[in-house]
């Protein structure tokens, strides 16, 4: 996982920041799908498809249409990967 993807799971674990208050300085830096990694990472993570669902929400309540659509095709795609 690259270097700001990791920053950005740094700070919404560890920091606990937001997911709002992480995305919107990602975004305006154009590092968007770092943070898209990262939430596609935690997303994958969730074993209980409820909170698959609330998490999802979140994403959607704290971020742009655009990003959401980054980080359902990296959730999507995730069972491809080897």
């Amino acid at each position: 996982m690259p270097v700001l993807s990791k920053f950005a799971e740094h700070l919404l674990d560890a920091c606990a920041w937001p997911l709002a208050d992480v995305f919107w300085p990602f975004n305006a830096a154009g590092e968007s799908s770092a943070l898209a990694l990262a939430c596609a990472s935690r997303y994958r993570a969730i074993s209980i498809e409820a909170e698959r669902l609330a998490f999802r929400s979140t994403v959607v309540a704290s971020t742009s249409p655009e990003f959401v659509a980054v980080f359902d095709v990296l959730c999507k795609a995730a069972p491809l990967r080897l």
